[in-house]
């Protein structure tokens, strides 16, 4: 099997907080393709930054397992499938594939924005929270700047499956994609 530059493969991660290929992100993370199997932790959870502070860019994150039941990243609180935590950080061209379970703040591609811009794609799997503030590009945005195309799969919270044309945003109401 070839492996082009840049491309991890088996990504096996357990922790707490800021978990994470990169726990804490303050520098520049670029040009990644990660096939990952398992990311899962407590709080500030992603794929590839549990928090991200400055750049992420040109990544592809993904499982191809995307089997209902079966979560590749998993958390509890501010939990998404390329950054847990945006603060103030910059994502451009991010995709995610896979499946995303958590109880606050969690998206398919980042699960909380606190300022900066996120360009994203999340292409399939699924996003279950348990509680409070999910979507399929940002779980909860506080601040920032947000572009997020979001194609093919539902969104379920406390049991309710929400269908890919509508999802619970931040404010509880309903966003039309």
């Amino acid at each position: 099997k070839s492996i082009p530059f840049g491309t991890i493969l088996n990504l096996n991660i357990n922790g707490e907080n800021n978990t994470g290929l990169i726990g804490y992100n303050n520098g520049e993370i670029k040009a990644i393709t990660v096939d990952t199997e398992y990311v899962k932790g407590k709080n500030y959870v992603g794929g590839i930054a549990g928090q991200n502070t400055k750049s992420i860019s040109t990544i592809i994150l993904k499982n191809d397992n995307t089997e209902s039941g079966v979560y590749n990243i998993t958390g509890e609180e501010n939990v998404g499938g390329i950054i847990g935590y945006n603060y103030y950080g910059n994502g451009k061209t991010l995709v995610f594939s896979g499946n995303i379970s958590g109880v606050y703040n969690v998206g398919g591609i980042n699960g909380n924005q606190s300022g900066g811009e996120i360009t994203g794609v999340y292409t399939k799997g699924e996003i279950i929270a348990t509680n409070l503030n999910f979507y399929r590009g940002v779980g909860y945005a506080g601040g920032g700047t947000t572009k997020a195309i979001i194609v093919n799969k539902d969104v379920t919270v406390n049991g309710e499956t929400r269908t890919s044309e509508h999802a619970s945003n931040w404010d509880g109401k309903d966003a039309t994609e």
